[in-house]
């Protein structure tokens, strides 16, 4: 099974985030702005409403720092408008103390939002952040910085690529039905980026973005992602849908199981009737390692019924206890005899999935469309 790759790492967190405060001496009252602790100043609230539904991230935030989500979003819906700006006035030992969590909801916002892709990564959009402090007041200013000069025909590829992944799913089917074609057709499409793996795992590559498996990474390679780029991509094609979903992050054990071999993650958590079930598109792809692309053993294994079915769907449709320690199943190894040499593989040995702390997510415990 694959190495694991951690998108939301504090060290590799994109965009940059620039903070200027400038302290100035002088009395709040003087800029007359509204006391409102933690929320938008009413002054500056956009006129625009927008849907958050199927937004799980967002409905874990409080009243307030859901308005904060809001800003961001808002930012972004506005990112072609020169000068746009939002600002937010807080008590300035508030904000000494709340700097991370502002960030968090941003980073928050950008976990339900995936087709916001040009706002990760190294060539993305920085999150400009500006700060008077006035007594015992601080007032920041929210920008976007530049985009890539292609970012608009990016967001037209992706938008292209979106649409040509679901023409040949059947949206008349059941959700659960939508989700397996959606799945299978994912890990058909993507290839794990082993290359951006075996570079600098602090590269903020589009192999990390949903653009990255349905478009490409930042070196130009089709459908290429790692991990959470597999899982934005499946939360993204879900909503086309109408059907709930998260990237759920945490660390992964692909090995013994015994919790001992963590590596970064990131998954997806899925929402059917109600019941929310916890899936790894990644690990359920089954690719041939660098080198080995035109091996026919990977050619003939799909064709190993059910054995094949078994291994792209051992981390599916799992309950968050099932996937803690998941163990080994025999009926996912496939094994192939030509002439006289004899081939197996197993790609799903015991293994474990452990969620970060925070945010405070769904627990998957739905087992009627489990294995």
């Amino acid at each position: 099974m694959k190495s694991s790759y951690k998108y939301n790492d504090s060290k590799s967190r994109k965009p940059v985030i620039i903070i200027l405060t400038v302290i100035v001496c002088v009395a709040a009252a003087l800029f007359g702005f509204e006391y409102l602790t933690g929320l938008l100043t009413a002054a500056d609230s956009s006129d625009t409403s927008y849907d958050f539904d199927y937004c799980v991230y967002y409905d874990s935030l409080s009243d307030e720092d859901r308005e904060i989500y809001e800003m961001f979003y808002d930012l972004a819906m506005h990112r072609n408008v020169s000068g746009y700006s939002r600002k937010l006035s807080m008590d300035r030992f508030e904000f000494a103390a709340g700097q991370d969590n502002i960030i968090s909801i941003y980073h928050a916002m950008l976990n339900d939002h995936p087709e916001l892709f040009y706002l990760e990564g190294t060539t993305g959009r920085d999150l400009d952040i500006r700060g008077f402090q006035a007594g015992f007041m601080s007032a920041l200013t929210f920008r976007l910085g530049p985009g890539s000069p292609d970012e608009d025909e990016m967001i037209e590829k992706f938008d292209k690529a979106t649409k040509n992944f679901m023409s040949s799913i059947d949206l008349t089917a059941s959700a659960s039905e939508i989700e397996r074609q959606i799945h299978d057709k994912l890990i058909d499409t993507v290839t794990y980026d082993h290359d951006l793996l075996n570079r600098d795992l602090m590269e903020g590559d589009l192999g990390h973005t949903a653009y990255g498996a349905l478009v490409a990474d930042s070196s130009g390679l089709a459908n290429r992602a790692v991990c959470d780029g597999y899982a934005k991509a499946f939360q993204y094609l879900l909503r086309q849908a109408g059907i709930n979903a998260a990237v759920v992050t945490g660390e992964a054990d692909s090995d013994s199981g015994t919790l001992s071999e963590q590596g970064p993650h990131a998954w997806n958590i899925v929402e059917l009737d109600g019941d929310w079930y916890e899936v790894d598109s990644c690990w359920d792809d089954i690719d041939p390692p660098p080198g080995e692309e035109n091996d026919p053993f990977y050619k003939i294994i799909k064709y190993q019924q059910p054995q094949y079915d078994n291994a792209t769907h051992h981390w599916y449709n799992r309950t968050t206890e099932e996937m803690l320690r998941l163990p080994a199943s025999p009926n996912t190894a496939i094994r192939i005899q030509q002439g006289t040499m004899f081939y197996e593989l197993d790609n799903c040995g015991p293994s474990s999935h452990i969620r970060d702390a925070k945010p405070d997510l769904p627990i998957a415990n739905g087992t009627i469309y489990g294995l």
